[in-house]
This record gives C-alpha cells, sequence and structure tokens, in this order.
C-alpha cells in the first residue's frame, strides 16, 4: 500500500465522528491494527486450508482396515439377531470366508 493510500484511509479515519479526539498517532495505531487483522484475515484464505480439507475428505491407508473391521462387528450383530439369511449377512460373510462362502457356518 502506497503513502497516499495511508494517508487517505488515515483521513477517513479522522472524519469518522468515534475517532474526532483522536491524534494521528492513535489513528496510525489503529490503522496497524486494521491492517494487522487483514493479514490474518488473507491467512484463512490459504490454498493449504483447502489441501488440508481436500485430505481430510479423502482417504487414509488405515480406512479399508476400519471399514473391514466396522463390517465384521455388523455381521456379528446380524449373526447374534439370528438374521443369517439376509443378503448383508451373505455378502459380508463371504467378503471375510477363505472360500468365499456366505453361508454361517463357513463364516
Amino acid at each position: 500500500m502506497s503513502d497516499a493510500e495511508r494517508w487517505e484511509i488515515l483521513f477517513k479515519m479522522s472524519a469518522d465522528s468515534s475517532n474526532a479526539n483522536a491524534s494521528l498517532d492513535e489513528l496510525y495505531a489503529k490503522y496497524q491494527g486494521i491492517a494487522t487483522e487483514m493479514k490474518e484475515f488473507k491467512f484463512m484464505d490459504s490454498p493449504l486450508l483447502d489441501e488440508y480439507n481436500q485430505a481430510k475428505s479423502g482417504s487414509e491407508a488405515g480406512d479399508r482396515y476400519k471399514e473391514m473391521v466396522s463390517v465384521a462387528k455388523e455381521l456379528e450383530e446380524l449373526a447374534n439377531e439370528g438374521l443369517v439369511g439376509t443378503n448383508q449377512f451373505k455378502k459380508g460373510a463371504a467378503l471375510f470366508s477363505p472360500n468365499g462362502m456366505e453361508d454361517y457356518e463357513n463364516y
């Protein structure tokens, strides 16, 4: 920002009635505070934030393991409820069966 732009901002700030009794140094200090806040705000517009959010919503190496553990727990609940004939149980059982068997006995 040029000096002329800084002076224009200071002039506008001094014209504001809430700054009527402020000295030029006080106005400049207030301006500096606003400038600092703007730099911090620019930080929030960082492309790194976008990259972080993209990474957060993407998959990680351990996600498949967590998904498999979740399926195993669901299968256990289905078995405890006697729902071993359902399509969900059969497909889940086949997932864990070494031979791809869908029935409860070979699960």
